[in-house]
């Protein structure tokens, strides 16, 4: 009955001495002499108890396969005279391929490179909103390079409109500041004038022809070249 306590839902009854041992309430060293006479019992030709020497030292012991099976029909039968229904069999399962196993993995934890990404860069300290190829993402990547807070890019980026801070970031080279992220900041609120030489953009606009109805429209010249069939067939006699 003590190995009978240990069947798993497998049908397995392996259990080591200390294992036996706890259930008992005796010592390691007992469980042996306490098990000796069933390994010397023979039942259908076979051992009742058989000794499992294992290399890790957990030493225990296992019921006999036919004695495993005879149990095993008990509880059934046992089953089917108190429910009137037999034991339902165990499910039995097809090993996955390897194709099957990488796809199963790959939909329960495989995320978007995107999301991914974002995450990565986030974790580094960097804005995922400074790789977007907008003006306001051109304008935050070269903001944050100066040395500009993030907090302070975000409230120029309210204020102020990404043309007008990538104007005073093109213009800053021509400043001569000593402090370019100071000074920028300071441009890009206070609306500075270009450096001396250079028109306003507004200045550019006005001095930028633009086409008048009243202007002559391109001529489409097409020459047409034509060939004679009757041209002469040369030879060349090479001697």
């Amino acid at each position: 009955m003590t190995l009978l306590s240990f069947l798993t839902p497998n049908g397995d009854i392996h259990p080591t001495i200390h294992e036996i041992a706890e259930v008992l309430g005796i010592s390691a060293g007992s469980v042996r002499d306490f098990m000796e006479p069933l390994t010397q019992l023979h039942w259908q030709g076979a051992p009742l108890a058989i000794p499992l020497l294992r290399e890790s030292g957990m030493d225990g012991y296992m019921l006999s396969p036919k004695a495993a099976v005879h149990v095993h029909k008990v509880i059934l039968n046992a089953h089917l005279e108190e429910t009137g229904e037999p034991v339902p069999e165990p499910l039995s399962y097809v090993p996955a391929g390897r194709e099957a196993i990488i796809a199963a993995s790959r939909a329960k934890y495989a995320r978007p490179r995107a999301e991914v990404e974002r995450e990565i860069e986030e974790a580094l300290g960097h804005d995922p909103r400074e790789a977007d190829a907008s003006p306001e993402g051109e304008a935050r990547r070269r903001l944050y390079s100066l040395g500009v807070p993030r907090e302070e890019i975000e409230g120029l980026l309210t204020e102020h409109s990404a043309q007008e801070a990538l104007q005073q970031l093109d213009w800053l080279p021509l400043r001569g500041a000593k402090s370019p992220a100071r000074f920028v900041v300071a441009a890009i609120r206070g609306h500075y004038e270009p450096p001396t030489g250079y028109p306003s953009p507004e200045q550019a606009s006005a001095d930028d022809p633009k086409p008048s109805a009243d202007d002559p429209k391109p001529v489409d010249v097409t020459t047409t070249v034509e060939v004679s069939e009757d041209l002469p067939d040369i030879r060349w006699d090479l001697q």
